[in-house]
């Protein structure tokens, strides 16, 4: 390790050590959070924690998330647990239930402990996919058994709010340390500029870095060598997340790569960090030699290293220089440029999760393949990622034909308002619904119910319980006054929502009526969560009677549903409604009730 690297860290050292320290003797495992902006020393604290736990016969797993494969659920995981369990970590990642995928990956890591401890290092969280996040928080509230020691890197401003505040909760209950990166100081900066002739040219870079190691080195690098900052490419976009300077200087950088070279690292920006020679050759659409010869001039100017433990792959030294190639590129290559990483992806029989954003950023409007691709990733990862499914069911949706069939278009706004649900994307789910709802004609009374009952479910969630009745009435007015399992499934709905108004009579003529029409129908499935909501209503009533002859009823109905009669109407006997009932305890003649606001899921089995 450069000990320019480390410039102004000593505080952050000493956690560090202190955590590696007391991990042999660890009964459970303990996290530390590195926090900053980019560039700002994250990375090389974490090198210097690799290199230290080298030292320790501690087992080392490392994995990275990269910006352009956050939709891969577990990638960053996989990447981490495969270099020592490969077969067994396919297998935990097999799993078809998040709860499984959770534990198998808690006990596998408790297996590898027993041997050795273990660093696991996970660097650029901010870009890891939901599923991911997900499991690394269950670590957080949940430690394992054994000496784990979890050393997470992520820029807090691009991470999920929801992480952020789960890494919050878990220093508060010291389960985690944070340890934040900030700008160095003057004093601190003087070894990375040190190169610089004259005080005024070194003020002028450390102002313009504004202490960032990194976009200190490289003006430093620039100036160093007696090379102005050069402008970006006409018309090119400037490179996100880069400041102005350092993105000139990064494009400088490139600039002096050869025409093969550039061509090169251009297509590696698009194939991914780290990346193959093979799938970098489909890209450039040149042969083999061709790139490895670019590779190496790129290898020889430091804008690429060999991928650490991967044989034949290679990494950008630093995401920062990956999303300054790739936004330097001309866009009208860049959409030939993911077509030909699609492609190639499905000769070597790629998932359609890793090949739809390439799909996603090439297809044009009306290709029926790329809309069937991204409709099959949007299903494969619906159940264990939903913001990723959302994502490919929108992308989907964008390239369907102008005179798409209503039929097909609703068939995807229905997965597409699910998966919003279910990943916490409550406002966009309620838009979509509304779509819905607007490409049904009012003859379609019957077919709105389901999503109606959906958008008042994600409109109470979001606080706004009046709109919600006003959903609801609307639609029963639309039945006008038919005996249905709609118009009963609207009236068990609105009788929830007295629920939260504490309208407890109102709830129970409500949930009357819903009965009645239930038990008229024989939709036992639907008489069961009626009879349960007009026992609740009786309960807080004073009725303790009454409730609980509605409750067992209710429960000899549910033991009565087949299993296909249960998946069919989840939504009714799990109360998506609002209220949650708890079957097994009606069975025992003991009710339990909770006011909570019902989750994503429960709302987006409503959908269904």
């Amino acid at each position: 390790m450069n000990v320019t690297e480390l410039l102004g860290r000593q505080a952050e050292l000493h956690v560090l050590n202190a955590a590696l320290r007391a991990l042999p003797g660890a009964r459970s495992s303990h996290a530390l959070a590195v926090l900053g902006e980019p560039g700002v020393g994250k990375s090389a604290l974490l090198a210097e924690a690799i290199d230290r736990s080298c030292d320790q016969r501690t087992l080392l797993l490392q994995g990275r998330a990269a910006e352009f494969e956050r939709q891969l659920p577990f990638g960053i995981l996989v990447d981490a647990l495969d270099g020592c369990a490969g077969s067994i970590t396919s297998n935990v990642f097999a799993a078809t239930e998040p709860s499984q995928i959770h534990d198998g990956v808690c006990a596998l890591l408790r297996s590898l402990a027993l041997e050795h401890p273990i660093v696991l290092v996970l660097d650029d969280l901010q870009w890891a996919d939901q599923a991911s996040l997900e499991l690394i928080v269950r670590l957080l509230n949940h430690p394992v058994a054994a000496p784990v020691l979890l050393l997470l890197a992520l820029r807090p401003a691009q991470a999920p709010e929801w992480l952020r505040h789960a890494l919050d909760a878990s220093c508060s209950n010291e389960r985690c340390e944070r340890v934040q990166l900030g700008s160095l100081s003057r004093s601190d900066a003087g070894g990375l500029l040190a190169g610089i002739e004259g005080a005024d040219r070194r003020e002028v870079v450390y102002r313009e870095s504004g202490g960032n190691p990194f976009y200190l080195k490289q003006l430093a690098k620039q100036l160093t060598r007696g090379a102005a900052l050069a402008a970006g490419p006409q018309g090119a976009d400037e490179p996100f997340d880069v400041p102005l300077e350092v993105g000139r200087a990064l494009v400088a950088e490139l600039s002096e790569l050869s025409v093969r070279g550039r061509l090169v690292v251009d297509a590696a920006s698009v194939a991914g960090d780290p990346f193959s020679c093979d799938l970098v050759a489909a890209i450039a659409g040149v042969d083999r030699p061709t790139v490895l010869q670019g590779l190496d001039e790129a290898l020889e100017r430091g804008l690429l290293a060999s991928a650490e433990d991967v044989p034949g792959r290679f990494a950008f030294r630093h995401p920062i220089v990956r999303r300054a190639v790739y936004a330097s590129s001309k866009p009208a290559w860049r959409i030939g440029a993911h077509e030909r990483a699609a492609l190639a992806l499905a000769e070597c029989g790629a998932r359609a999760s890793s090949r739809a954003h390439h799909v996603e950023l090439s297809a044009r409007e009306g290709d029926e393949a790329a809309v069937a691709l991204l409709i099959d990733a949007g299903r494969d990862t619906a159940r264990l990622a939903p913001a990723s499914a959302a994502r490919w069911f929108e992308a989907a949706l964008r390239l369907l034909p102008a005179r798409a069939e209503l039929e097909r278009r609703i068939a995807l706004l229905v997965p597409l308002a699910i998966a919003l649900t279910a990943s916490g994307q409550l406002a966009r789910a309620s838009e979509v619904l509304g779509e819905v709802l607007d490409l049904l004609a009012d003859e379609h009374a019957v077919l709105r119910v389901r999503p109606v009952v959906a958008m008042a479910v994600i409109e109470r969630l979001l606080g706004d319980s009046g709109r919600a009745r006003h959903t609801l009435d609307a639609a029963l007015q639309e039945l006008d006054g038919e005996r249905s399992v709609e118009a009963a499934t609207l009236e068990l709905e609105l009788a929830a929502d007295r629920y939260f108004e504490w309208d407890w009579h109102a709830m129970a003529t409500r949930a009357a009526s819903a009965l009645q029409s239930a038990q008229c129908l024989r939709d036992d499935s639907l008489t069961a969560a009626a009879a349960a909501v007009l026992g609740l209503a009786e309960l807080n009533m004073g009725e303790p009677a009454h409730a609980h002859a509605h409750m067992l009823e209710g429960a000899r109905l549910l033991d009565s549903l087949s299993d296909r009669e249960l998946r069919l109407h989840l939504g009714r006997s799990t109360g998506s409604a609002g209220v949650s009932t708890t079957w097994s305890a009606t069975r025992t003649c003991c009710v339990t009730t909770s006011a909570a606001s019902p989750s994503g899921i429960a709302a987006a089995s409503a959908i269904c």
